[in-house]
């Protein structure tokens, strides 16, 4: 039974005055007394289970449904599969230069410094795979009910505040989509740092530290935030020893993480620096360590100042504190501790980062929900001393937290609470590429494209096509996601294996290719299997309206826009599918092109290379076909509220580069009213921002 809630040095003791239930039996005699707090304890527990089982089914579901990424779940996958088995940190899926940002690495010590990988990868001992991580993470997440529950009947004595501070952590849409966000050791510190607060309310400091190690190994910047906890503690009438022995150590655990592991590794400064440059401030250059970042701010001191009154970032602060309904406001001296992280992000140029969504968010959420429950503290005493009943006062701030946990859940959530819930489901295609990929021996060196990377992780060597080094096979898919570099650049990598005859086709099906390479050169250059391109290809359906022409040779007949990462952009990035039904032969320098504009009319985004057109160019088009067009995930980037208009063009490329003059008359079929001509452009969709 947990005990009920002595009086702490910042919470008076209210827990006498909360009424204990008394349950009758069917005789009428009274039966013995139901603790309030024993029932709010049990409710966190069963609620975190729900969350560990509710999570780990949707995380699977996403990966089931090849919604996973190379970065970071192949790269995580195999870190941890290479600890297991002998070499710690060590994955190979970035090892060639390919991108500016942290490539050209064969470990994660060169970005990230993660101890906790060392424990972890003995869960691979009983299933090696993304679905422990995924699982793992998810129960060891919901593990921070239960501490939350339990700091709020010590600080607070109430039942109610405790129930209302267990939905508080569970509810965080920031824990919440780290939670989904395929596997990162930093949402594990959530928990931990929990646990860690409740230890200080309770002196407990061996357990204290014990949690404080284990947050402190999720990530390198943990370090800061436990040497702040310890601070706070401190200040507040805590331990002066432990506070000062437990920041040194961990501010020293940092500085060295940040300063000279890393560094070591990546032989030279995080790339992750260039996140807190504008290269137009900066000489046209993106990339630089510590000292140039503060060179240029003492330079341009208006810089941090700008860069956190953006308003996504102004955004996002709001939905930190309004899930905790701004209780945390009243503990101002706690939610200061979260300024380290805070000013990682909100800093940074990065809209993974500052969308308040993703791992970078999560260490945030403890600290607010601890905050919560202080703040909540603090005002049932100071009410109560003016007269109001504290039984009354904490009943309504019970009720406010847990509302605006639901309310900001049902806007900003990711359970069937919000408005926007969706559980991915996994479709013929992906049930088809699960048993494409069994033609890959286990243990194998593979190549693959990013969204079946975490799918070939489990092994010494798997490669990010269009690296392909030693691998025997290549796995590619023409439909998913294309990272890095352009469809038509992946297609021109894929053509040369297969031009060199050193490569056989296993099998291509539905934009599915599995490559084999041959010790002896083949006959011929393999030629693609017609049930390849039905991903792209399918036979005119007489009758068909379209939406639109564009000149003689050319009529759409169908868009779908698809919102892609919602579990860790605030904007989700886009994916346009068209359908066109060839009339006439198309001239050869035909393209089609994609714009993304706010409502001034600025481009935000601009996309002319297509994973369809990368096989199928337009000049390859015949009359009779109806043609699906698959666009790359188009990201919307922008930085005030309003309207971005996806728009399609038809035109001709000149030697330049630059659309030429050429532009078919588009004309617009009667009664499509969802769609309208802007220019030369036909508007498909229309995405409102609200950050």
């Amino acid at each position: 039974m947990i005990p009920r809630a002595r009086a702490s040095s910042v919470a008076e003791p209210v827990a006498s005055i909360i009424p204990r239930w008394t349950s009758i039996s069917r005789t009428g005699y009274l039966a013995r007394p139901i603790d309030l707090q024993v029932l709010a304890f049990s409710f966190s527990l069963l609620a975190a289970v729900l969350y560990a089982v509710f999570f780990g089914w949707l995380s699977i579901q996403r990966y089931n449904a090849f919604l996973m990424h190379a970065l970071d779940m192949g790269n995580m996958d195999q870190a941890v599969w290479n600890t297991l088995h002998g070499h710690p940190f060590y994955f190979t899926n970035m090892r060639l230069p390919l991108l500016k940002e942290a490539w050209g690495t064969t470990t994660r010590l060169s970005f990230h410094i993660e101890p906790i990988l060392l424990p972890l990868s003995l869960a691979y001992l009983i299933h090696a795979g993304p679905q422990t991580l995924i699982v793992v993470q998810a129960v060891i997440v919901a593990l921070g009910a239960p501490a939350a529950c339990r700091l709020a009947l010590r600080v607070t004595g109430s039942a109610a505040l405790a129930i209302a501070a267990t939905l508080a952590y569970l509810l965080s849409p920031s824990l919440q989509g780290a939670t989904l966000y395929e596997f990162h050791p930093v949402t594990l510190a959530a928990p931990a740092l929990m646990w860690a607060i409740l230890y200080l309310e309770e002196r407990k400091y061996t357990q204290f530290t014990l949690c404080a190690l284990i947050a402190i190994s999720c990530k390198e910047e943990i370090g800061l935030i436990v040497a702040a906890l310890s601070l706070w503690h401190w200040w507040r009438g805590g331990s002066r020893r432990l506070a000062l022995v437990t920041a040194g150590i961990s501010i020293a655990w940092s500085i060295v993480a940040i300063g000279v592991i890393v560094p070591h590794f990546a032989s030279g400064p995080s790339a992750y620096w260039q996140r807190y440059i504008d290269a137009t401030v900066n000489g046209g250059k993106s990339s630089a360590g510590a000292t140039a970042l503060l060179s240029l701010w003492l330079h341009h001191p208006e810089d941090p100042f700008l860069a956190i009154m953006q308003e996504p970032k102004l955004a996002m602060l709001h939905r930190y504190m309004v899930s905790n309904g701004y209780l945390d406001v009243f503990a101002l001296p706690l939610l200061l501790v979260a300024i380290p992280s805070m000013a990682i992000i909100l800093l940074s140029t990065d809209q993974h980062m500052y969308g308040g969504l993703g791992q970078y968010s999560a260490e945030l959420v403890p600290i607010g929900v601890a905050a919560s429950i202080y703040g909540a503290g603090w005002l049932a005493r100071y009410l109560s001393r003016r007269g109001i009943r504290i039984g009354l006062v904490t009943a309504a701030l019970a009720i406010w937290l847990a509302v605006a946990a639901l309310v900001n859940q049902r806007v900003n959530g990711f359970t069937p609470l919000s408005a926007s819930y969706s559980a991915p489901a996994q479709s013929a295609h992906a049930i088809l590429g699960e048993r494409l990929l069994q033609l890959i021996p286990d243990g194998a060196a593979v190549s693959s494209m990013d969204q079946l990377n975490p799918h070939l992780g489990d092994r010494p060597k798997s490669y990010l096509f269009p690296d392909v080094g030693d691998a025997d096979y290549v796995a590619l898919d023409f439909t998913s996601n294309v990272n890095p570099g352009t469809p038509t650049e992946q297609y021109t990598a894929t053509m040369r294996l297969l031009q060199s005859k050193h490569w056989e086709i296993l099998a291509g099906q539905d934009g599915y290719l599995i490559l084999h390479r041959v010790t002896k050169p083949l006959s011929a250059v393999p030629h693609m299997p017609p049930e390849f391109f039905t991903f792209a290809v399918s036979p005119d359906v007489p009758g068909r309206a379209p939406i639109a022409t564009f000149g003689p040779d050319l009529e759409l007949v169908d868009v779908r826009v698809q919102r892609r990462e919602q579990v860790n952009l605030r904007v989700p990035d886009v994916l346009l599918l068209t359908s066109w039904r060839v009339r006439r032969p198309l001239p050869g320098s035909t393209q089609l092109f994609e714009i993304a504009t706010n409502t001034r009319n600025q481009i935000v985004n601009q996309y002319g290379d297509r994973l369809t057109t990368a096989w199928l160019p337009l000049s390859t088009w015949k009359p009779g076909q109806i043609i699906q067009v698959r666009s790359t995930q188009i990201s919307i980037v922008v930085l005030d509220s309003g309207d971005v208009d996806v728009r399609l063009e038809v035109g001709s490329v000149a030697k330049s580069g630059q659309v030429s003059d050429f532009t078919p008359r588009l004309v617009l079929a009667s009664g499509k009213s969802d769609y309208s001509i802007v220019d030369t452009t036909l508007q498909v969709a229309r995405i409102h921002v609200s950050f």
